[in-house]
C-alpha cells in the first residue's frame, strides 16, 4: 500500500490532482472577488484542502484502474509471445453451444485464418485423423464427466493442404457453481518435427537391431561351419596325444603341435561366441554345489602340463579350500582360471607361476602370481578392454584375440565378484579374482572311494554289456570321433546318417541313450527329437535319454535342444571329460530308474 502511495505521489495523475485543485481555487476564489462574496473568499484554504483530498482520490483510482489495465495488456502480451513462440494455439470450447473460438495461431498452425477454419466443434473433429478419433472422443468424454482428472493427448490432425501434422492438446475445465462443466478451454502445439525425429530414432533403432541379429546370425553359422571340422580335428588330436608313447619322437612332436594348434582354434571360437554373448546379454550363469577340490585338480591337471613344456615352477596353494563346496557355475569359473592361469604361463619364460586360494568370512580369493614380463602401468587401464592387448609386439609374439580377460572379467562380475590386477614391467603380474562366499559354500567330508577313479572308469563300472547307443550324425569325422570314445569307454553302438534313420533304427531297436546331431540332411536331429518324444507319449514308453550334439553353441540353440524335447546338450567341438562326465550321468540315472 505504501509503496502504490508512492508510485501515486511520483505519477502524473497526481500532478494533475494538484493542478485541477489550483485551478478549482483559482476559480473559486475569482468568482468571490468579482461578486463580493467575502463569505466565499474566506474559506477558500478549507475548500482547497477538501478539493485536493477528492481530486487525489478521483486521479487516484484513475492511475490505479490504468495500472491495472496497463498490466492485463502486458500480461496479454506475455501470454501470446510466450504462445507464439512454443507455437501453440488456444481453443476455448462452449459445452452448451457447442461452438469453439479458435486463436489465429491455432488456425495458422494447420493453413487457415480464423475465418477460414469456422467456430463449430464439428470443424475440428472432421478434421481429426481417422486413426486417432475415436480415441480423442473417448477421452473429452471422460475428461468432460471427470472420469479422468487431466486431458493431455497427442493425435495426428489434418492441414489446409491435406498432409497431417501432430499436436498436442491439453486442456483445463471451466465449471459453473453447481459444478458442471461449462466450457473446456485448452491448447494445441505443434510437435511434428520432434514426432519425427522420435520416428528416425526408432527406424535408426530397428536398423541396428536388424544388423545385430543378421550379425549374430552369421556368426552362428560361421561357428556351426567352423566347429563341425574342428570336431573330428581336436578329436583325432586327443587320440593321437593318448596313444603318443608308441610314436617316435618326432611323430610325438607332430601331435604336440596338432594338438596346441586344435586347441589355440577351438579358444579362439569360443571366445568369439562368449564375446557374442556378452554383447547380447545371453550369458547364462549356472547355481550348483561343487568341489573347488576337484576344480583346481582339475586346473592343476590341464595347466601343469603347459608350465613343464617352458620349465616353469607351478604351485598351487589351496589349504583353505579342502573339503569346500562352492554355489556357482563350475564350467565358468575353470574358463576364468584357466584364461588367467594360462595368461600368466604364456607371459612367463623363466621363474614360476603360483596360485594361492583364500577363504575369508565373506569372500574367496583366487590370486595368480607371475614372474613374467609384466604389464606397462600406461596400459593396466585398457587390458580389460575388448581387442586390447599391452602393445602390439606381445600380440605378434604370444597370439592371441585381447578377449581372454575382458569375457573373464564379465563373467566375474556376472557371478557377483571381479578381477583386478597388480604388475611391474619386467618383474610380473598379480591378478585376484574374487567372488562372494557368504551363504555360497558348505563344508563336506567325503568317503566316496570313486572321488579320484577316472570318468572312463566310473563309465565301465556302470556300463551292462547290452547297453547299446544311437550316434545319430551326417559327418564322417564327427562319427570316427564319437564312436572311437565308444569304444573307449566300452559301450555298443548303431550310426545314422539323418533324423530319418535314426527313427527307423529307435523304433526297431531298444537303445539306452540317442546321441543327436542338430543340423543333418534329409531331416534334421529337433525335428526327430519331437518324432521320438511324440511317439513315446503314443506308446506309454519311458523317454530315452538324447543328448543333442550341434556346432551352434549359442544360448537359444541350447535352448531349441531342449524345446524339442532332447535331454541334454552338448556344443561341438566334444570336451570328451565333459561328453564322458554326460554320458555316466544319464546312463547311470536311467539305469537305477530302469531298476526301481
Amino acid at each position: 500500500m505504501i509503496y502504490k502511495s508512492m508510485e501515486f505521489l511520483k505519477s502524473r495523475s497526481f500532478l494533475l490532482a494538484l493542478i485541477s485543485t489550483v485551478v478549482c481555487l483559482i476559480i473559486f476564489y475569482g468568482y468571490g472577488q468579482y461578486y463580493n462574496r467575502p463569505e466565499l473568499t474566506k474559506d477558500a484554504w478549507f475548500l482547497g484542502i477538501i478539493f485536493f483530498i477528492l481530486n487525489s482520490g478521483l486521479f487516484y483510482g484513475v492511475h490505479t484502474n490504468n495500472a491495472v489495465s496497463r498490466n492485463l495488456i502486458l500480461n496479454e502480451d506475455r501470454l501470446q509471445f510466450a504462445m507464439d513462440v512454443n507455437g501453440e494455439g488456444i481453443y476455448d470450447w462452449d459445452i452448451k453451444t457447442n461452438k469453439i473460438y479458435f486463436s489465429p495461431q491455432y488456425t495458422e498452425m494447420i493453413g487457415y485464418t480464423v475465418e477460414e477454419f469456422g467456430n463449430s466443434f464439428d470443424v475440428a473433429v472432421n478434421n481429426i485423423h481417422k486413426e486417432d478419433l475415436d480415441l480423442v472422443l473417448k477421452s473429452i468424454d471422460d475428461f468432460v464427466k471427470n472420469v479422468i482428472s487431466e486431458f493431455s493427448m497427442e493425435f495426428r490432425f489434418r492441414h489446409k493442404d491435406g498432409h497431417y501434422i501432430w499436436v498436442n492438446s491439453k486442456a483445463g475445465l471451466v465449471k459453473n457453481l453447481k459444478g458442471d462443466p461449462i466450457r473446456m478451454i485448452g491448447t494445441h502445439r505443434d510437435i511434428t518435427n520432434q514426432k519425427n525425429i522420435e520416428g528416425n530414432l526408432i527406424e535408426t533403432i530397428e536398423e541396428v537391431e536388424q544388423q545385430s541379429d543378421a550379425k549374430s546370425s552369421f556368426l552362428a553359422h560361421m561357428s556351426h561351419e567352423i566347429r563341425t571340422p574342428l570336431t573330428a580335428i581336436t578329436g583325432i588330436a586327443e587320440i593321437l596325444q593318448k596313444q603318443s608313447d608308441s610314436f617316435s619322437e618326432k611323430q610325438q612332436k607332430l601331435i604336440r603341435t596338432l594338438s596346441t594348434s586344435s586347441q589355440s582354434l577351438k579358444d579362439l571360437i569360443n571366445d568369439i561366441l562368449d564375446f557374442s554373448k556378452i554383447e547380447k546379454g545371453d550369458i547364462e550363469i549356472d547355481n550348483n554345489y561343487f568341489s573347488l577340490t576337484t576344480l583346481v585338480a582339475e586346473i592343476i591337471s590341464m595347466m601343469s602340463v603347459q608350465a613343464n613344456e617352458k620349465n616353469i615352477t607351478f604351485t598351487v596353494v589351496d589349504d583353505d579350500i579342502q573339503n569346500l563346496e562352492y554355489l556357482g557355475d563350475k564350467t565358468r569359473l575353470r574358463q576364468i582360471l584357466v584364461n588367467l592361469v594360462g595368461n600368466a604361463i604364456k607371459f612367463t619364460e623363466a621363474g614360476q607361476v603360483t596360485v594361492l586360494i583364500e577363504k575369508h568370512n565373506e569372500k574367496l580369493d583366487f590370486i595368480i602370481q607371475d614372474t613374467g614380463i609384466g604389464i606397462p602401468k600406461d596400459s593396466l587401464n585398457f587390458i580389460f578392454e575388448e581387442f586390447q592387448q599391452a602393445n602390439q609386439s606381445i600380440s605378434k609374439q604370444y597370439g592371441g584375440t585381447g578377449l581372454g580377460l575382458p569375457i573373464s572379467k564379465k563373467l566375474a562380475e556376472l557371478m557377483g565378484g571381479d578381477i583386478t590386477v597388480s604388475s611391474k614391467e619386467n618383474i610380473g603380474s598379480t591378478f585376484t579374482l574374487t567372488l562372494p562366499i557368504v551363504g555360497q559354500y558348505k563344508e563336506v567330508i567325503t568317503n566316496d572311494t570313486n572321488t579320484n577313479i577316472k570318468i572312463t572308469d566310473r563309465l565301465l563300472s556302470v556300463i551292462r554289456g547290452e547297453q547299446c547307443v544311437l550316434i545319430v550324425d551326417d559327418y564322417d569325422g564327427n562319427i570316427v570321433i564319437l564312436t572311437f570314445l565308444m569304444d573307449e569307454i566300452g559301450l555298443q553302438y548303431d550310426v545314422a546318417n539323418n533324423g530319418e534313420e535314426a527313427i527307423e533304427k529307435w523304433k526297431s531297436k531298444h537303445y539306452d541313450l540317442v546321441l543327436m546331431d542338430v543340423q543333418m540332411p534329409v531331416m534334421d536331429g529337433l525335428t526327430a527329437a519331437k518324432i521320438i518324444r511324440n511317439y513315446e507319449i503314443e506308446n506309454n514308453f519311458q523317454p530315452t535319454p538324447i543328448i543333442g550334439l550341434t556346432a551352434h553353441a549359442l544360448v537359444e540353440d541350447k535352448q531349441k535342444c531342449i524345446d524339442a524335447g532332447m535331454t541334454d546338450y552338448l556344443s561341438k567341438p566334444i570336451d570328451s571329460q565333459k561328453f564322458k562326465e554326460t554320458i555316466y550321468h544319464h546312463l547311470h540315472t536311467n539305469d537305477n530308474r530302469e531298476t526301481a
